[in-house]
This record gives C-alpha cells, sequence and structure tokens, in this order.
C-alpha cells in the first residue's frame, strides 16, 4: 500500500514519513496507530512487523483512539497478525463506534448485517450504517443506500435510496456512480432517464 493511502486512511491531511510529527497535530493515541500502520504494511524504511503493528494499535487503544480500536477490529476480522476471532473484532468496532468514529460504525454495521461475533441483525445493521453516514462516511452511506433500496432494516424508500447513493457519489464511491447509472436507468424513485443515467455511467468509468 501507497504511503499516502495509509495516511489517509487515518484521516491526516499531510503526507509525512515520520509519525511523531503527527503527535502535536493529531494527539499521542493518532501517531501511535500510524505508527502501527507502518508496521503493519512495511513502508517508509519501517520493516513490516505483526507484533510491532498489535503492540502500537493497542498502546492507541489504551489512549482511547477511536481509529486503533477500528484497526484492532480489523485484524481480527482478517487475522492479520492474530488469530481470526469474530468477538474480539466486534468489540473493537464496538468501542471505535462509541467514540463516534464513522468508520468504527460502518464496520459494526457489516458485522450485524453479515453475523460477524453476533446474530444477524438487519435493523442494528441500518442504524449503524445510518449513524456512520450522518458522520460522513461513504461506505457508511452506500450502505445506508442499499438498505433503503432493498428495505433491509428499514421501510423500502427509493428517493432516500438515490438520495444516499449521491451523497456516497459526492464522496468518490464509483460503486454509487454505477448504482445511479442503473437507478436512472430503470427509473428507480422515477422516471427513466437515460441521459442521466449515462451521466453516471461515464462517472463511474473515470
Amino acid at each position: 500500500m501507497l504511503l499516502k493511502n495509509i495516511l489517509y486512511e487515518l484521516g491526516a491531511v499531510e503526507a509525512t514519513l515520520h509519525p511523531h510529527v503527527l503527535a502535536k497535530e493529531a494527539g499521542k493515541g493518532e501517531a501511535m496507530a500510524l505508527m502501527g500502520l507502518y508496521a503493519r504494511d512495511g513502508v517508509a524504511g519501517v520493516k513490516q512487523d505483526d507484533k510491532k503493528m498489535l503492540q502500537c494499535l493497542n498502546d492507541a487503544a489504551a489512549l482511547n483512539c477511536p481509529e486503533a480500536f477500528r484497526y484492532l477490529g480489523l485484524c481480527y476480522l482478517r487475522g492479520k497478525g492474530v488469530v481470526q476471532n469474530y468477538d474480539n473484532a466486534l468489540k473493537n468496532f464496538r468501542k471505535a463506534a462509541e467514540l463516534n468514529d464513522a468508520e468504527g460504525l460502518f464496520w459494526l454495521g457489516l458485522s450485524y448485517q453479515k453475523g460477524y461475533g453476533v446474530k444477524e441483525d438487519a435493523r442494528q445493521a441500518f442504524v449503524n450504517f445510518a449513524k456512520s453516514a450522518e458522520l460522513g462516511c461513504v461506505e457508511g452511506m452506500l450502505s445506508l443506500a442499499l438498505c433503503y433500496k432493498e428495505g433491509y432494516g428499514v421501510k423500502m424508500d427509493q428517493l432516500r435510496a438515490i438520495r444516499y447513493l449521491r451523497s456516497a457519489a459526492a464522496g468518490g464511491s464509483s460503486d454509487a456512480m454505477y448504482m445511479l447509472g442503473m437507478a436512472y436507468s430503470n427509473g428507480l424513485g422515477g422516471e427513466v432517464d437515460y441521459a442521466e443515467a449515462y451521466k453516471w455511467y461515464q462517472e463511474s468509468a473515470k
């Protein structure tokens, strides 16, 4: 993974090769979590080291860093550096969600949707996707749009589905752009509009 993508994952505004520089700007917890990502992916001269990754993420979590809980959740969900454990993944996603981490809320919603460490619960999936979308998570917006489109955990509402697809598309989701093209091709929530559909297909293909 490119260094700038790792920094983007934590919401850093500008790329830097030295995690400690972020400490004053984003806080010690966020800097420790970033160091964990460096160790996870082995970039900028940092050796790939799962043990170091977990140490940094756990240290950051001890400082109540929401990103650290989210990445620990992903480690357990995917079995990265640890034995795969859906219960521990869920526990960490919940901690991130409690700290209003938008992406943590998305992963908590996905856990309820897929039954990762918890019984599948459409309503809880919807609730967490909605909170995630409200906080600006593009994945949350797309998932919320699908909930309204399919009537998953909420009453079907095609107009709201279009609304959240547009929000996700504005956030750069090519999947949302493609789905908007499909929606306008099929008249979802209104009349068929091939010109609008073509526009979104074109945007998706860029």
